[in-house]
């Protein structure tokens, strides 16, 4: 026996390595045993609760923990005993409990499982609780849930911070392209959605490197889930179609979801191709750069309403992706995504530009109308393989990424009544490696390698027919009868970091020395078209090379203590730019020694309360993108920047709050930020009587000024299945604005309230209801302008016969501006029979049942004020069958 305690007691300080393990027994005043009794381990300054267990029927508990307390309070709470608090040290040790005998007179209650619970830094939603009879995937839920937001692109919040890390079931298999999932997996198959707040996703750095970013964990209800759900719909006004098909696995080795999806009735699939989260500091590096975009049609703007309402589309996506251990340690993921969609739209804008005004609101007032019908084709082909080791021991991340994007758009468009046709194209290419590797080294040590590569190739073409209505620098197009823009960049960028990162107690200091070299070629001609094709002229000539080399040293203090989180970087930056233009033969250079310091602070005054802080300064240098010499056509405005590379010192800070109370379904966050920047160059437009614009930068000393407050509200009310969200916007942004040689003082503000209610109580009815309100203000000079919008939107879930349901939408929006009001309604039904025997879904949809044709909105902006009009989609009727896999 003695060797069998022996060995026993061996397994378990080998089982429990790393961690600390408190048991023992509790016992009454007789000295028996006390069973089925709650023992819990509390942190003695915030009093949340880090573990517990229950006593067994010989009065036995055994809690492992892992914490950096060197005190815990240890709680009994037993029926009929009065409730015993212990104070005991946070070290592995056996416990001999007594609790004193107490009545406990109870009346009649009822006992009902929490909705949300809270363990540690985990926050526990059981999502049956909040979805509603007519809710069918994941999507529909989370945006009824408390402290939870989901964007129209699909990208979710958590206490107003984007998520770091999607998981199901602990594996990452989209890598930020979550949407996919969370838009076809269905609800029915989720047992619990956790938040991972204050998420670090290398393991080996979780006791060394706080992070504030949240995750969330999908728990499946089966441990092999085989799931998805598909869509087939036809319909007409005109011919319609839709398809979505999704179909899953998932278990603890492998997991995939491919999908296809294509439809004609207004639903935008580029969001698919979105990817969301963040990166930590010892994670990849990342490079991002936008294409196609330098050479655009001139065209009305988007209106701010759900794209199926004016969205004339035909869309294709199709995605592939899986993720597989290879070994033990060793996991790979395929991500691979093909993207095709053909959009029209068709809008009008009518613009007011007032032009050196004077104290008294006098001056020359610039209007014209624009009118555009355009097509535009967008196709896009993105595959990534995806290595990685995260372990206690070794972490490995290696991203190999490739893609291709083209893009083509054509229209016509009339300005003041004078037709235009406009055209552009551009295919481009990207190529990229990104690595990232942590080796731990003797006495807490540890080092860690970074490095990315990227290649990118960008070809853009703009064409503009005829040329008699457009106003040019120099007037220089009386002899063509079309202009044709030609830009091409080719990109190549790389970074290397190595940092030595040691502990210290609860600091984790690290030294870093960092390498980025940035090489860019950029040839840009403007061709003039008649019976030959010709260049109109050195002056629209760019043919520039730009390098840019930075070298930066970084020493960084980080503290993760049980209330206080610390951040510290100090990096000191030696950056060289040089930019030669080919076409003068000439040099423009800059050298310059920057220090860039940055705190951030995190304080939990309780479990429940949360504060943030920040405060940092930053040197940026202007863009290649606004250092060509000569001319670039594109939005029918003329750009030649003619500028030297100079610096702007920005100084921003931020203060928010996070207050949290699970058991009671209440989440409140909000914050106010600051920033300021000094700058060196100003930006002036020439604007002529149709709207185009000359582009030029003048060296001046300017500063601009950013302030913003924000607050989200929610509470759940399990009695009533009902979830409330109250929001408050305010953001206030004053500048300097050169417009036709006249400096003025702009201030822009922008107040928004929203208010969201969510109730699936009664079986027979659902009710989610939406109302936002907006104010907008321009203060120039002397002159005010203001516009105002607000927004309601009603859904209604009725149930009359059991597997029968009906739903109403009504959405009002409504514009004011200068005493006018433009109002916009639309109306939707939509008639569903689930066949439960076969988990089918038929439906019937019969959209903008009033049959709207235009959009009407006010758009304000530093410079203009806008009346914009854009058609939108008719009635039309689609029929469809739903079903999940």
């Amino acid at each position: 026996m003695k060797y069998l305690f022996i060995i026993s007691f061996c397994v378990l300080s080998w089982f429990s390595h790393g961690q600390t393990v408190l048991s023992g027994k509790v016992l009454n005043e007789q000295g028996g045993p006390v069973s089925f009794a709650t023992v819990s381990v509390e942190n003695l300054e915030t009093k949340a609760v880090i573990a517990y267990d229950l006593l067994d029927e010989l009065g036995v508990f055994s809690i492992a923990l892992k914490t950096d307390l060197k005190e815990v309070n240890v709680r009994v709470s037993a029926m009929n005993y009065r409730v015993l608090n212990t104070v005991v040290a946070a070290k592995t040790q056996e416990l001999l409990l007594k609790v004193e005998s107490e009545v406990t007179e109870l009346e009649e209650i009822v006992v009902k499982a929490s909705v949300i619970t809270q363990q540690n830094d985990t926050i526990v939603f059981d999502l049956n609780a909040f979805a509603g009879k007519n809710d069918r995937v994941l999507e529909d839920v989370l945006k009824k849930m408390p402290g939870i937001e989901v964007g129209l692109g699909g990208e979710i919040k958590y206490q107003g911070k984007t998520i770091n890390k999607f998981y199901v079931e602990g594996k990452d298999l989209m890598g930020g392209k979550y949407s996919t999932i969370t838009q076809a997996l269905p609800n029915m198959h989720v047992s619990k959605l956790e938040v991972l707040e204050n998420h670090q996703p290398i393991k080996m750095l979780e006791d060394k490197v706080g992070s504030d970013s949240p995750a969330i964990n999908i728990r499946l209800k089966k441990s092999v889930s085989f799931s998805g759900s598909g869509k087939l719909g036809v319909g007409a006004g005109p011919l319609l179609w839709k398809a979505d098909v999704t179909p899953m696995l998932f278990t603890k080795e492998l997991q995939y979801a491919f999908s296809y999806r294509t439809n004609n009735t207004g639903q935008s699939l580029g969001g698919s191709l979105d990817g969301f989260g963040s990166y930590g500091s010892f994670d990849i590096l990342n490079y991002w750069k936008t294409f196609g975009n330098q050479l655009r049609i001139a065209e009305t703007p988007i209106p701010n309403i759900d794209n199926s309402r004016y969205l004339f589309n035909t869309s294709h996506y199709a995605s592939g992706n899986t993720v597989f251990n290879l070994n033990k340690d060793l996991e790979l993921r395929i991500n691979f995504y093909y993207y095709n969609s053909e959009v029209e739209r068709t809008g009008e804008q009518y613009t007011e530009i007032r032009n050196g005004l004077t104290d008294s609101a006098n001056g020359e007032i610039i209007r014209y109308s624009r009118k555009n019908e355009s097509v535009w084709f967008t196709e896009k082909l993105n595959s990534q393989f995806t290595f990685t080791r995260n372990n206690k021991d070794n972490y490995l991340k290696d991203v190999f990424s490739f893609s291709l994007n083209r893009q083509k758009a054509r229209g016509v468009l009339a300005i003041n009544e004078d037709p235009l046709t406009q055209m552009t194209q551009s295919p481009s290419y990207n190529l990229q490696n990104t690595l990232s590797t942590l080796i731990p080294l003797k006495n807490d040590k540890f080092i860690n390698f970074r490095s990315i590569v990227n290649v990118n190739q960008d070809r853009q073409n703009y064409t503009v027919s005829p040329t008699q209505f457009l106003n040019t620098p120099n007037d220089f197009t009386a002899p063509y009868t079309a202009l044709d823009q030609m830009y091409v960049d080719n990109t190549f960028y790389t970074q290397n970091a190595f940092s030595l990162s040691w502990k210290l107690r609860k600091w984790t200091l690290t030294e870093e020395y960092s390498i980025l070299y940035e090489n860019s070629t950029i040839d840009t001609d403007l061709y003039g078209k008649d019976t030959v094709r010709e260049s109109v002229g050195k002056r629209y000539i760019n043919d520039l090379n730009y390098n840019r080399l930075e070298n930066a040293a970084r020493t960084s203090f980080n503290y993760k203590g049980v209330k206080w989180d610390f951040n510290i970087n100090l990096p000191i930056q030696w950056k060289v730019f040089d930019l030669k233009d080919k076409v003068e033969d000439v040099k423009n250079t800059k050298n310059a020694l920057t220090f860039e310091p940055s705190i951030g602070t995190t304080y939990r005054a309780t479990s429940r309360w949360t504060f943030r802080g920040g405060a940092r300064t930053s040197t940026h240098f202007t863009p290649l993108s606004q250092l060509f010499p000569n001319y670039v056509f594109s939005s029918l405005d003329f750009s030649a920047y003619q500028s030297k590379i100079e610096s702007s010192r920005t100084y921003s800070s931020n203060l928010n709050m996070e207050y949290k109370n699970p058991f009671n379904g209440i989440f409140m966050n909000g914050g106010a930020s600051v920033s300021s920047s000094e700058n060196k160059l100003l930006y002036g437009s020439k604007i002529d009587e149709n709207g185009q614009q000359i582009i030029e930068a003048i060296e001046r000393d300017n500063t601009s000024v950013s302030q913003s407050a924000n607050l989200n509200i929610g509470k759940f009310i399990s009695d009533w299945s009902t979830n409330i969200k109250g929001s408050f916007t305010f953001t206030k942004n004053k500048s300097e604005s050169l417009i036709n040689e006249s400096l003025r003082d702009i201030s822009m503000y922008n107040y928004g309230y929203g208010l969201e209610i969510t109730n699936n109580h009664y079986d027979w009815m659902n009710l989610t209801y939406k109302a936002n309100y907006g104010q907008s203000q321009r203060l120039d000079t002397a002159l005010k302008t203001n516009s105002y919008s607000h927004s309601q939107n009603v859904r209604i879930d009725a149930f009359p016969i059991k597997n029968h349901s009906i739903t109403w939408w009504l959405d009002y929006r409504e514009n004011t501006f200068d005493h006018q009001t433009f109002s916009n309604r639309f109306m939707d039904v939509m008639y569903r029979y689930k066949w439960d025997k076969k988990k089918i879904d038929f439906e019937i949809e019969w959209q903008n049942i009033l049959n709207t044709k235009e959009y009407e909105e006010v758009i304000i902006n530093s410079i203009q004020t806008s009346a914009t009009k854009f058609k939108l989609r008719p009635a039309q009727v689609l029929f469809s069958v739903r079903f999940n896999f």
